[in-house]
């Protein structure tokens, strides 16, 4: 018999209603955490995009920052050293023309293992199964600044 937390929290349901038990490693994440969601930009200008990324696999080996305010999508690098099951910190300029904008981030690890679409994890999970959640999750931010979070 197993206690509640074992259950919940290290058990991933999939959409036939069975479950994967004992799920202890984390796919490839990446967050943005600045500008983060709820936070109101002041007008056009220069701005630092941080986060961080992971992965419970391997060490992250890239993180994409797809198409933001109609410019391509850029590829940095990790720094290195970077270790297996440790947070890697990312920075980047970028130019806000004060228009309407995503921001997203999307990390590969050494693997070759790629953080998946919110559509992808929804294929794979069933709904609402959030505990070990890596789909990429965006941030929104009108004309008017106040970045808010969706996915994609």
């Amino acid at each position: 018999m197993y206690t509640r937390d074992e259950t919940s929290r290290y058990t991933e349901l999939m959409p036939d209603g069975k479950a994967r038990e004992f799920m202890l490693q984390m796919e490839p994440k990446s967050v943005i955490l600045k500008p983060s969601f709820g936070v109101n930009m002041q007008g056009s200008g220069y701005y630092e995009i941080s986060g961080l990324a992971w992965s419970g696999l391997a060490a992250c080996a890239a993180s994409t920052f797809p198409p933001m305010a109609a410019r391509a999508g850029r590829k940095r690098p990790s720094p290195v050293p970077c270790c297996p099951k440790r947070l890697t910190r990312f920075r980047l300029p970028w130019m806000w023309s004060g228009g309407p904008a995503t921001l997203m981030s999307r990390t590969t690890d050494e693997k070759g293992v790629v953080q998946k679409t919110h559509a992808d994890w929804v294929a794979q999970y069933a709904p609402r199964q959030n505990f070990h959640f890596s789909a990429i999750q965006a941030g929104r931010l009108p004309p008017t600044g106040k970045v808010s979070n969706i996915y994609v």
